[in-house]
């Protein structure tokens, strides 16, 4: 997503999470400070995305993308076989990279403090994405079972994504927090707010082994 969307997509999580604050004045006030920080941010991140578009930096891109899809087309038939993965080394690359997620998904358990538990559900959500993208490329040769495996990895997917807009949440919160000018009210209401992104997240880490071992068994079954 572009930082507009997700400024956007953030904007309307705080605004919903609004609602579980008890008092109806500490709801009004912080909703209003919300409203302020995002309206302002994203004007930003529109004028910035407007001057990245207009840059000749972005216009060189294009024409390198044009460029590199003209060649690909151009390739003969039988170059593009010869350059063809084999179905064992893709069922090899597949098993590879669901160790490396394995790994990362256990150091989460390990980790010293939130901080460094949030930066490794991170790096598990990445390994996570390159795992699910090698699944869709295998899919044509093992259309049940990729079926089946990529159904767990949305699974999986979206616990850990739930997870890091808690993080990035928490974050935007912070930042209100910071600025100046709060009432009590506001305060007050960005405190509880924090508070529940935070027990969202823990709730999300709690259960990351457990997604991943249904996960991990589905994907088990492209390199078996």
């Amino acid at each position: 997503m572009s930082p507009s969307r997700d400024l956007e997509v953030q904007h309307e999580r705080l605004v919903d999470r609004v609602a579980d604050i008890d008092v109806e004045q500490y709801r009004e006030a912080t909703r209003a400070r919300i409203d302020e920080y995002f309206t302002a941010k994203s004007t930003a991140a529109r004028a910035e995305a407007i001057t990245t578009l207009d840059s000749d930096r972005y216009l060189a891109l294009i024409d390198s993308l044009d460029t590199l899809i003209g060649e690909l087309s151009a390739t003969p038939e039988k170059r593009d076989k010869q350059h063809r993965p084999k179905p064992a080394k893709l069922a090899e690359s597949i098993e590879h990279l669901a160790k490396k997620v394995s790994k990362r998904v256990d150091r989460v358990a390990d980790a010293p403090g939130d901080a460094e538990r949030d930066e490794r559900m991170h790096r598990a959500r990445k390994g996570s994405k390159r795992l699910r993208y090698a699944i869709e490329v295998i899919a044509p040769l093992h259309p049940k079972r990729a079926e089946h495996a990529l159904d767990r990895f949305d699974e999986f997917q979206d616990l850990l994504g739930e997870f890091q807009d808690s993080v990035v949440a928490r974050d935007h919160l912070l930042d209100l927090a910071s600025e100046q000018g709060h009432s009590a009210e506001s305060s007050f209401g960005l405190g509880v707010l924090h508070q529940l992104e935070a027990e969202i997240g823990t709730q999300q880490a709690v259960h990351l082994e457990s997604a991943w071992k249904k996960a991990y068994k589905s994907a088990r079954t492209l390199w078996r």
